[in-house]
């Protein structure tokens, strides 16, 4: 169901979104100024969750500014030069249309 919603473009709305670069690792492809917004995992995925600890983060991109969905290897690069290893990603959708990508992540040592 479509629901006709021009809501893709809605994260210039939120606060703390910052532009990161993704790099696709399997096709050697980069996605630059891709919004994102950087966060801690749930209690749930700390307590119960595969291996992912307090250092680890959840980055929800928006689909909008990335031309393919985000998989596990990826790599997102903030501005400071800190860089993540997607683990996993679930896309959050309204209808059919797919607004983010949550990538829980590993930071690269």
């Amino acid at each position: 169901m479509d629901l006709g919603l021009a809501i893709q473009n809605d994260y210039e709305l939120i606060d703390g979104i910052e532009r990161v670069i993704v790099h696709d690792e399997k096709e050697q492809t980069t996605a630059s100024h891709v919004a994102a917004k950087r966060s801690q995992l749930s209690f749930r995925e700390l307590t119960f969750g595969g291996g992912y600890d307090s250092t680890d983060v959840v980055w929800r991109l928006w689909a909008s500014t990335i031309p393919w969905a985000p998989r596990p290897g990826d790599v997102i690069r903030q501005s400071t030069g800190e860089a993540w290893t997607v683990q996993s990603v679930t896309s959050g959708r309204v209808g059919k249309t797919t607004i983010t990508h949550r990538c829980v992540c590993k930071q690269r040592g």
